[in-house]
Parts: C-alpha cells; sequence; structure tokens
C-alpha cells in the first residue's frame, strides 16, 4: 500500500454478498486527499478477490476497512489498517 506524504484516514465500505464480490463501493477520506483515496482503493482491488462468505453470515455483510497513515518526505512513516464485518443496515 502506498502511502502518499501527510496524516491521512481513508475509510472504503462495500457489501459483500454471498459471493464475496465487493458492491456498492464507497470512499471517504479525511481530510480529503484523492491522492491517499486512490492508494487506498488500489490497495482493496489489489486484495481481491475476497473469498465466499461462510453460510452463517447470511445474505450480505458490510465490510468496512480504515487505512490510516502518516507518513513525511524523510522517510518516517507509520500505518493500520481496521477492518469490520457488520450487519449491512448500519
Amino acid at each position: 500500500w502506498f502511502l502518499p506524504d501527510g496524516n491521512n484516514r481513508v475509510t472504503i465500505s462495500c457489501l459483500l454478498e454471498t459471493d464475496g464480490i465487493p458492491r456498492d463501493v464507497s470512499t471517504v477520506s479525511s481530510p480529503s486527499s484523492s491522492e491517499a483515496e486512490q492508494a487506498a482503493n488500489a490497495a482493496f482491488v489489489k486484495a481481491q478477490p475476497y473469498g465466499s462468505l461462510p453460510v452463517s453470515a447470511g445474505e450480505k455483510v458490510k465490510l468496512t476497512l480504515e487505512f490510516v497513515s502518516n507518513a513525511d518526505p524523510h522517510g518516517d512513516s507509520s500505518r493500520n489498517i481496521k477492518a469490520t464485518l457488520s450487519s449491512p443496515d448500519k
């Protein structure tokens, strides 16, 4: 995952149906950064395909990925990705 300079937080959310294919994908960054969004989306796409959902998950789940990074031009950086599965109604 490419880290653009600055403090970035990008949230990607989507619905995963039983086949594991993401649908209704949305991306939001704070502070707003198209470069950070592009980097997070590239990592999201490279992680695909996702496997089929277990029967116990139901017909679909909401997947939320939060990409948090801090990078400066001098090489100091940190990164974290938090993944959450929840009911599609949340």
